[in-house]
């Protein structure tokens, strides 16, 4: 586990009650939710980046007593990009 990301959710006890916290997770089960299970309440949202880590977190919640309108925080932005249908050439 990265130690510089395990140190930010160390430091979120530490900050100011205005500072907003917010954390990006790639994959669930590398040992950072575990880490991060403490600070669930102090953070303001939860960025992941498909639907199974959103799935993960509400069971990982669920399980270790978090309240419900937690998982609320959770924001998928998956990680990929549309590119929408060209619709003519360009002229040269």
């Amino acid at each position: 586990m990265d130690v510089t990301i395990s140190f930010f959710y160390k430091l979120i006890p530490y900050l100011s009650p205005h500072i907003c916290c917010i954390d990006l997770t790639h994959a669930f089960g590398g040992g950072i939710e575990n880490v991060s299970l403490p600070c669930v309440d102090r953070l303001d949202k939860r960025v992941v980046i498909n639907t199974r880590t959103l799935k993960d977190l509400k069971e990982q919640y669920s399980l270790n007593g978090v309240p419900e309108n937690m998982s609320e925080r959770i924001v998928l932005i998956e990680n990929c990009v549309h590119i929408p249908e060209l619709t003519g050439r360009k002229k040269l």
